[in-house]
């Protein structure tokens, strides 16, 4: 205090507002939904999709699919769901990535057949889960790379 005059508070500083990948400018994961991130949510989403997709090729018994066609399905729905219940999506997403490119490119090497007909519905599924693969992939690497962004330095 200087001549009767009150000290000023030194002034609060402002937090920067939040990143759109997930990540505050303080390093943190911000939460969504229930504390769920867009990540985990993305990926119990996509999990839930595959295992719907794995009972409906059991049950239904659908002609044109085999054994290893609902195996493909349910490995990656159980990749995805776990991932999203322990809160680790990102690898969840690179793993179901890998997993589908693999069949994938098996599948059109000839390698391994996820369908009963071989000819054009065989190469479709092929196709199909390589397109899956790489998309899980893409979103992997970009949640990946979101979480490790530094604040000092724009990912």
């Amino acid at each position: 205090m200087k001549g009767g005059e009150p000290e000023a508070k030194p002034a609060r500083a402002r937090r920067p507002p939040r990143l759109p990948s997930g990540i505050g400018h303080d390093g943190e994961m911000h939460r969504t939904l229930h504390g769920w991130t867009m990540e985990r949510s993305v990926a119990a989403v996509f999990g839930s999709v595959y295992l719907a997709l794995a009972i409906a090729g059991i049950t239904a018994n659908i002609a044109a699919l085999n054994a290893a066609h609902n195996v493909v399905h349910l490995v990656a729905a159980v990749m995805w769901l776990t991932g999203a219940a322990v809160g680790v999506a990102p690898p969840a997403h690179l793993g179901v990535g890998i997993w589908l490119v693999a069949t994938g490119l098996l599948g059109l090497a000839g390698a391994i057949q996820l369908t009963s007909s071989s000819g054009l519905t065989d190469v479709v599924e092929d196709v199909l889960h390589l397109l899956n693969g790489v998309g899980a992939l893409a979103l992997g690497a970009w949640t990946l790379r979101g979480a490790q962004a530094s604040p000092l330095r724009p990912g």
